[in-house]
C-alpha cells in the first residue's frame, strides 16, 4: 500500500503545480500550459522504452530511477529559469515512469495473491492521487516550490526503502 502510494506521489507532484511553477519562474501561460502537461508523456514514454525489452534488471531499473529523479528533481529545485525547470521537469518524469509500473508488478507478485496484491497497489494509488496535490499545495504555499518539489524526493527515498524491501534478492 504505501509502496503504491509513494511511487504515485512521484508522478502526481511532478505535475500538479507545474503550471504554477513555470509560470512563477517566467515562463508565458501558453507555454507553462505546454510543458506542465508534458511531464506524463515522458512517464509514458519511459514504461513504452522499457515495455520493449525481453529482458531487464529490476535493481539496475530502479537505480537509475534514482539517479533519474534525483538530477531531475534538484535541477527543477535550483533551477531559476522556465528552461532550466522544463528540462529538470522532462528529465525527472523520465526516471519516474518506471516506479509505479514496478509497484504494480510487485503488487500482482504478492504472496497473497495478484487479485488483493493489484487491490491494494489501486487503493494506494487512488488515495495517493488525491493527497498528493494537497500536500504539495501545502508544502509549497507554506515553504516555497523548492520545499513542494523536494516532496518527490522523500517519496523516492519512502519509494526506495519499501522497492529494497520488496525485491530483496535471494543469495542461497
Amino acid at each position: 500500500l504505501l509502496f503504491s502510494f509513494m511511487t504515485i506521489m512521484m508522478e502526481v507532484s511532478l505535475s500538479t503545480w507545474a503550471l504554477d511553477l513555470l509560470t512563477d519562474r517566467g515562463a508565458g501561460v501558453k507555454v507553462a500550459i505546454l510543458f506542465a502537461t508534458v511531464g506524463p508523456y515522458f512517464i509514458a514514454l519511459s514504461r513504452i522504452y522499457l515495455s520493449t525489452k525481453n529482458s531487464y534488471n529490476l535493481h539496475r531499473i530502479w537505480n537509475i530511477a534514482i539517479v533519474t529523479i534525483t538530477a531531475g528533481t534538484l535541477l527543477i529545485i535550483f533551477a531559476g529559469s522556465p528552461t532550466l525547470t522544463i528540462i529538470g521537469l522532462i528529465i525527472t518524469a523520465l526516471g519516474i515512469g518506471p516506479c509505479a509500473a514496478i509497484a504494480i508488478a510487485n503488487a500482482s507478485a504478492s504472496p497473497q495473491g495478484a487479485d488483493r496484491g493489484i487491490a491494494v497497489f489501486v487503493i494506494g494509488m487512488g488515495i495517493s492521487s488525491g493527497a498528493s496535490p494537497w500536500i504539495m499545495g501545502f508544502v509549497s504555499e507554506a515553504f516555497g516550490f523548492a520545499a513542494a518539489y523536494s516532496v518527490i524526493l522523500i517519496a523516492l527515498v519512502a519509494s526506495t526503502y519499501f522497492f529494497k524491501s520488496l525485491n530483496r534478492e535471494q543469495v542461497l
